[in-house]
């Protein structure tokens, strides 16, 4: 689940990033001819009002962010963010798995069914725990969020419909779906009175089974923020069968866990790549969240290389970069554009390399061998300087665009 702080039901949070349509299957690290030169791969998150005031006051911001995500009470902003970023599309975030308790912000509430609605006239949606009495589950990390039954056909096809209905009213082009996850999370995991683990993971994609392809027969995109262990063959099975009946496929939690946290090395590094291979292998455009302080450049840039290492050319995969502050860390060297690729990526000792039409880039993802990368040519070092060759320690990339 992408992190919220609570401000009125939930506080307002935007996520920019260039999303598409989707493509033709391809092979991992391929490259499609239908990509366009000047494709974006840079995404933001603003989570408050001031990086709100950021996007529609910043000149330079347009430079970068083409898709935008609010939150549904700040829906009077979408005609001045339009105007701003006429290229954009703009989506509106709602919870799949949740609803928040506290129902002042309704009806222009951060899930896609009220909480008061629901209480009210559908108590059966509600999940329990297996504790003594069987209350309401909430999670644990968000109090204030009830856990909803979405295996309930009905749930599903009332939370399409209020979704629906609410990108009507505002002028939304989509819906970001946060909390599809492939296991409970949020302390639930073997909590759940109605469904075991397993049988979750089941009712996860029924509901997307049934309100993606709602969703998009209505006109809208469906992009969901899919929560799954990369590491369990189970759900990354399912995460492919989501990426069939979605729009665009979001994966939070990319090449590390929360801001401060280890970055990925080796095998857990390697499972967030070939997630990305299986996705964008369906032909669905690939989004993923990577949380950092705004000031952590090295995390920056082995992000970005890394997503690069696995982009196909699609126009609509993304890479979002979330700063706890409030400051929105773009535009920097490590967002520079290198165009297009030309290659699929390749080994390079205990690192791997990939060449773009504007420059290259190279990943070392081991957790203790540093690697020399010869480049046969002239690359900027991100620090103003033309090398010809680079030597990266462990968990560290460059995305290196060619000197003139």
């Amino acid at each position: 689940m992408v992190s919220l702080p609570r401000l009125r039901a939930v506080a307002g949070i935007f996520f920019i990033m260039a999303v598409g349509t989707k493509g033709p299957a391809m092979a991992a690290g391929s490259v499609t001819a239908a990509a366009s030169t000047g494709t974006s791969t840079i995404a933001a998150i603003a989570l408050d009002y001031s990086q709100m005031q950021y996007l529609l006051t910043t000149e330079t911001a347009s430079a970068h962010f083409r898709y935008i995500v609010v939150q549904d009470h700040w829906h009077e902003n979408v005609p001045a963010l339009r105007a701003k970023y006429p290229d954009s599309k703009i989506l509106v975030y709602k919870n799949v798995a949740a609803t928040n308790s506290d129902c002042s912000a309704d009806p222009y509430q951060s899930s896609g069914i009220s909480y008061c609605y629901a209480d009210a006239t559908h108590p059966e949606w509600f999940l329990h725990s297996t504790a003594a009495g069987h209350p309401r589950l909430t999670f644990c990390d968000y109090s204030y969020l009830s856990a909803m039954d979405i295996g309930n056909v009905d749930y599903q096809r009332r939370w399409a419909g209020a979704v629906i209905h609410a990108m009507r009213r505002s002028g939304f082009d989509g819906v970001m779906m946060d909390d599809t996850n492939l296991y409970p999370g949020h302390c639930m995991d073997g909590q759940i009175l109605e469904y075991s683990d397993a049988e979750y993971r089941q009712a996860t994609l029924a509901f997307i089974h049934a309100v993606g392809p709602a969703i998009m027969s209505a006109g809208y995109i469906a992009m969901p923020n899919v929560g799954l262990a990369t590491w369990d063959p189970a759900q990354t099975d399912a995460a492919r069968d989501v990426a069939l009946h979605v729009s665009v496929y979001n994966r939070e939690f990319f090449v590390r866990w929360e801001e401060g946290s280890a970055l990925f090395t080796r095998t857990t590094w390697s499972n967030d790549l070939a997630l990305m291979d299986e996705i964008v292998g369906a032909g669905t455009p690939f989004n993923t969240v990577v949380y950092g302080s705004a000031t952590d450049v090295a995390a920056q840039r082995y992000a970005r290389a890394t997503f690069l290492l696995g982009w196909d050319g699609q126009d609509g995969s993304a890479l979002m970069y979330r700063p706890s502050a409030d400051s929105i860390p773009y535009p920097a060297p490590w967002a520079t554009d290198i165009g297009l690729p030309m290659a699929a990526r390749y080994a390079v000792g205990a690192g791997w390399r990939r060449e773009f039409d504007g420059g290259t880039v190279v990943v070392d993802p081991s957790a203790t061998t540093s690697q020399t990368f010869a480049l046969g040519g002239a690359y900027s070092d991100g620090r103003g300087r033309c090398v010809t060759s680079v030597t990266l320690a462990p968990a560290t990339g460059l995305v290196m665009p060619r000197c003139p």
